[in-house]
């Protein structure tokens, strides 16, 4: 806050006319107070040109960081554009495999169709080849009865009409047999081309099944490194997967991990500084134990890492891995008392820290 100068009370050195000494005296203390007066406006001309200073340098300020807020919005109004764009495309992708999975289940049921048509087909050929097996065995047995009556010639006569009849009888059955045979094989080979094509459409389906997901699905053999494919896992952002927002510091609990998977994830919520990245394994189902392997993810190295195991819907304490780059025999300082079990130690050989008395190295049951 600015403060003007007081005005000085000038008409305290008036003076009467003719006298001259007071009028000097007087005179002389006017301009002093007018020094003073003047003195006191400088200050305060010079406090106001300082906060006019900082006035502009805050509008200056306010300018720019308003340019900031205008470029930060293009730029959130671009990403929001391109998500939009992205999930149309997966929508459409979608569309498409579901239109791919129905073309295939009306295949397959054509297919069923003529395997059906085929199978009453090869029933009917059965039963007529039944039915010429009988004739046979009729004509068999008119032979055998026109032999027994081989001394009376009308016998013969009307066993060996009976025996042709039954034997064109049986040509006849024999000829329709063939004939369901034959449409029989026309459906067999009916079938056989529409399991084909139903085949060959299951394909078609499965390639562009494939295609629409080429940009989603992580495949097999995405890396490659000196002439040799190797299959990849997708680590996934916590910030991506939360399901309450983009929290950073998200871990899933070990029942929500899917049964019998091994998953990866980058995450602030792990054990370490910084960002780390982790691989999340669950061996049976998600009633069974889980457990998670840590390590460095951030932008300085470091050789720390951690073993977590956890059930339901908590995971137990992190254990950090011990190795010759982060623990030295030599060092009692860095050990944990009672970190080895006094029971599985066998005190055959042993080494002791000359400064502590720690037990360095034992021979272990």
């Amino acid at each position: 806050m600015i403060t003007a100068p007081s005005v000085p009370d000038f008409q305290a050195d008036n003076f009467k006319v003719n006298d001259r000494r007071q009028a000097v005296i007087k005179d002389n203390n006017r301009n002093r107070k007018l020094d003073r007066f003047a003195t006191g406006l400088q200050e305060m001309v010079d406090l106001a040109n300082a906060e006019f200073k900082i006035v502009a340098e805050t509008r200056t300020e306010i300018a720019q960081k308003a340019g900031q807020v205008a470029q930060d919005r293009q730029h959130v109004n671009q990403q929001k554009g391109a998500i939009d764009t992205t999930a149309d495309q997966v929508n459409a992708h979608a569309q498409q495999v579901a239109t791919d999975r129905q073309a295939i289940a009306q295949d397959r049921q054509a297919s069923q169709q003529a395997r059906q048509g085929a199978e009453t087909a090869r029933s009917t050929a059965a039963q007529a080849a039944q039915a010429s097996s009988q004739s046979a065995s009729a004509a068999q047995q008119a032979k055998q009865s026109a032999e027994d009556l081989y001394g009376d010639l009308d016998a013969i006569n009307v066993a060996k009409t009976a025996s042709q009849q039954a034997a064109q009888t049986a040509g006849q059955q024999a000829q329709a047999a063939g004939q369901e045979r034959g449409k029989a094989e026309t459906a067999r080979t009916g079938a056989e081309e529409a399991l084909r094509q139903a085949i060959e459409a299951a394909k078609g389906a499965n390639v562009d099944i494939g295609k629409a997901l080429e940009g989603y699905v992580v495949k097999d053999g995405a890396f490659t490194w000196n002439g040799q494919k190797f299959g990849t896992v997708k680590v996934h952002d916590a910030r991506d997967i939360d399901p309450t927002g983009r929290n950073s510091e998200y871990l899933p609990e070990p029942d929500q991990l899917g049964a019998m998977s091994v998953s990866a994830l980058f995450s602030t919520g792990l054990p370490g500084n910084s960002w780390r990245s982790a691989l999340l394994v669950n061996g049976w189902n998600p009633t069974y134990t889980s457990w998670i392997l840590t390590g460095p993810s951030g932008t300085s190295v470091d050789e720390d890492f951690y073993l977590t195991s956890g059930r339901g819907t908590a995971w137990g304490p992190d254990r950090r891995v011990w190795h010759d780059g982060n623990l030295d025999p030599e060092d009692a300082s860095n050990l944990k008392k009672g970190a080895i079990p006094a029971a599985r130690i066998v005190s055959t050989t042993s080494r002791t820290h000359s400064g502590s008395g720690v037990m360095l190295e034992a021979s272990a049951m």
